[in-house]
């Protein structure tokens, strides 16, 4: 996504956790576990999620939010992480080179580790590779989600078992539909039933983990565009027919040379 100018204070955060009733209430009842910063209903409940944002004048700003697992709603948005055995960042540029209209749709793949001595926890990423397209039509950022995941699981980087979240800055309206299958991703394309989404903003929030690594897929999408403006490789050719693009290739980044 493109960028935008930062605010040059930073605006106070609220964070915020959501949750809606399976059923009418009359009386709700909620326990708080201090020890996993937690809380749980009596009372069964769904459509959960964590949501940080700032006020601004056009109405609020939000930074990142989080679906959550019913059972122990998390209260921050780093620990609402916890529900996921994996976490896949998608995010889709696209720049005019030599006439060619390219898109590169940038990947980042984390798990949270645990520090052995203190048991702090953080997140350990990597690019895996990028995708590149000519002439990638609308809705590109979508497309780019479905390929991406099907690159991956084509090449061995999704478990078979777990629970996947899809970080993206795109769509923030529409996600709660897609994730409740309600609605597609792009034609009759659903998201799988062990992937969910998660919304970061790439421009602001580098204090929370979903926002670094939409801002790492981000900037390894732009890294890519500006190779390639800059002349240090050929944008793909358009040589397809069929396809929401006209070209299309990965692009994985080179290996430091062994010692």
């Amino acid at each position: 996504m493109g960028k935008k100018k930062r605010d040059a204070k930073k605006q106070p955060r609220f964070e915020w956790t959501y949750a809606a009733f399976s059923e009418k209430a009359t009386e709700i009842t909620l326990t708080y576990d201090p020890a996993t910063d937690a809380i749980s209903f009596a009372q069964p409940v769904e459509n959960t999620y964590h949501q940080v944002s700032y006020e601004r004048s056009k109405g609020p700003k939000v930074l990142n939010r989080v679906p959550l697992q019913s059972r122990a709603l998390k209260l921050s948005s780093n620990d609402a992480l916890e529900g996921f055995d994996l976490l896949v960042a998608i995010d889709t540029n696209t720049k005019v080179i030599n006439g060619l209209e390219i898109s590169v749709t940038g990947i980042v793949l984390a798990v949270l580790v645990s520090d052995p001595d203190c048991g702090s926890r953080a997140l350990s990423y990597r690019t895996p590779f990028c995708l590149e397209f000519s002439g990638l039509a609308e809705p590109r950022e979508k497309i780019g989600w479905v390929m991406a995941i099907k690159e991956l699981a084509s090449h061995g980087h999704l478990p078979a078992k777990g629970r996947i979240g899809i970080v993206v800055d795109a769509y923030l309206g529409e996600i709660p539909e897609i994730n409740a299958r309600k609605r597609t991703i792009v034609g009759s394309l659903a998201l799988p039933q062990n992937f969910t989404l998660l919304y970061a903003s790439s421009d602001v929030g580098g204090e929370y983990g979903v926002n670094t690594l939409i801002k790492h897929a981000d900037q390894a999408s732009t890294q890519v565009l500006n190779y390639m403006q800059e002349g240090r490789a050929e944008p793909v050719r358009p040589t397809l027919s069929g396809q929401p693009f006209k070209g299309y290739r990965l692009i994985f980044g080179k290996q430091a040379p062994s010692t």
